[in-house]
């Protein structure tokens, strides 16, 4: 970690900034479907992300 060249630090941070912004864009997502939504899509997108 400590060779890292600044340009190689930069492009990780902004990798995980843009994992972040996606992952809680997500969370969000679901969060509405599971306020408003129909059992049998909740079930369904669970099936989605629980699946390898």
């Amino acid at each position: 970690m400590w060779s890292y060249t600044p340009r190689r630090i930069a492009g990780f941070l902004s990798l995980s900034s843009k994992r972040h912004a996606r992952e809680a864009a997500q969370s969000l997502s679901i969060a509405a479907l599971a306020a408003r939504g129909e059992p049998k899509d909740i079930k369904r997108q669970h099936k989605d992300l629980t699946r390898e």
